[in-house]
């Protein structure tokens, strides 16, 4: 399918109280007939209230009797596919990649005076026995971010596809929300269990530095790829034969992917320093 969108990706990576319901999930899987898309599912890390509500969404999606990748951030997750729903296919998400992601670091690593195995230590994550692991699971594909010091992991030699995010990244998150927490008392602030009326849907902060534009969504803080390095994103996409994940606009409900960075420049072709355009619209 190069030259054209492969998946509509719908749900959330990083916050169990944005897992979809069941009625979205529908509407999403029958957009997909409609589109002649295929549906990619992504799941955040969870807790047993949050795994609960996947079970009913898992149960739905292994139903349809019909191989459906499903994005997993969570350990917990993956052994759930792996025992009882044999339909589904694990994508192994970002957040399970460790490797470090800050753009006000990473890009010292890069310059002529940086030590080359430091470089090469920030380029490379996991080990054999991980990668063993991920087969013993039935994972085929890893996500990661388009790294500000690059990537130098041999996919194809482990027998994984990589996919890769454009153009936002993300630093760093966790499960207490500052959104969640701006209105309530002092008492009832940074608790995980807060009432969350989804804040977030509608308010972000941005943290302005000289090295990076760093995008504060929620509970994950983003950092924004400038076109040069978007491009650079999707040049190595291309060399490797990975999955790009082209989500133009941070509130946007879905993302879609292509393996063809011509389509990929399409959906993420825009004025690239206008931030109503990139962070404000919703699709």
């Amino acid at each position: 399918m190069r030259g054209t969108f492969i998946h509509l990706y719908f749900g959330d990576e990083f916050c169990e109280n944005k897992i979809p319901p069941l009625p979205s999930l529908r509407k999403h899987y029958a957009l997909c007939n409609e589109t002649g898309l295929r549906l990619m599912f992504a799941t955040p890390p969870v807790t047993d209230h949050g795994l609960e509500k996947l079970k009913k969404l898992f149960k739905y999606l292994d139903g349809l009797k019909e191989e459906i990748e499903v994005v997993i951030n969570d350990f917990g997750v993956l052994n759930l596919i792996k025992k009882g729903y044999p339909y589904l296919r694990p994508v192994l998400g970002r957040l399970m990649n460790k490797m470090i992601r800050d753009p006000r670091i990473t890009p010292a690593y890069t310059t002529n005076n940086a030590p080359p195995d430091a470089l090469l230590s920030l380029q490379q994550y996991g080990s054999l026995r991980y990668y063993r692991l991920l087969k013993k699971f039935a994972v085929k594909t890893v996500e990661v971010d388009n790294f500000h010091q690059g990537i130098n992991i041999d996919f194809k030699g482990l027998g994984l596809k990589p996919s890769i995010h454009l153009p936002f990244g993300f630093v760093t998150t966790g499960r207490v929300c500052l959104f969640s927490s701006a209105m309530k008392d002092k008492k009832e602030k940074f608790l995980y269990a807060a009432c969350c009326r989804r804040e977030c849907d509608d308010y972000f902060g941005e943290l302005k530095g000289n090295h990076a534009r760093l995008i504060q969504k929620g509970n994950t803080i983003f950092y924004f790829q400038e076109e040069g390095m978007t491009e650079k994103g999707l040049n190595w996409a291309a060399e490797n034969g990975a999955l790009m994940i082209c989500k133009p606009r941070l509130f946007s409900d879905v993302a879609y992917t292509t393996e063809d960075a011509v389509t990929a420049r399409s959906i993420l072709k825009g004025d690239y320093n206008a931030r109503s355009k990139i962070i404000h619209e919703k699709d």
